[in-house]
């Protein structure tokens, strides 16, 4: 259907909750750190509880998120920012648990 799933939770541990979410959501602002924490979360869920056959879906899937996020770095997100994701991706396929924007 062209979504991702997330099973992020950063938004409470941030204080993204109440008004201030639906402020940062009606600008567009939150959704930056939606999709970087739905890959990230997504990544975690497929290593975690995917049957081998939905990880190699998945495995796609993420790919082609990974393809948006590149290609809307600088537009939307900072060079720096994008680096510290990979890096993250990166601690959560080695076995790091729970990282978050």
């Amino acid at each position: 259907m062209g979504y991702i799933t997330s099973f992020c939770t950063a938004g409470y541990r941030c204080g993204r909750t109440g008004k201030k979410i639906m402020t940062l959501l009606k600008s567009g602002q939150e959704g930056c750190f939606c999709k970087l924490n739905a890959v990230l979360t997504f990544q975690e869920w497929l290593q975690d509880f995917a049957s081998p056959e939905t990880e190699a879906a998945g495995a796609s899937i993420l790919e082609q998120e990974l393809r948006e996020i590149k290609a809307r770095t600088l537009a939307v997100y900072p060079e720096a920012m994008f680096a510290n994701f990979m890096d993250s991706l990166e601690r959560i396929r080695r076995g790091e648990r729970d990282l978050y924007f």
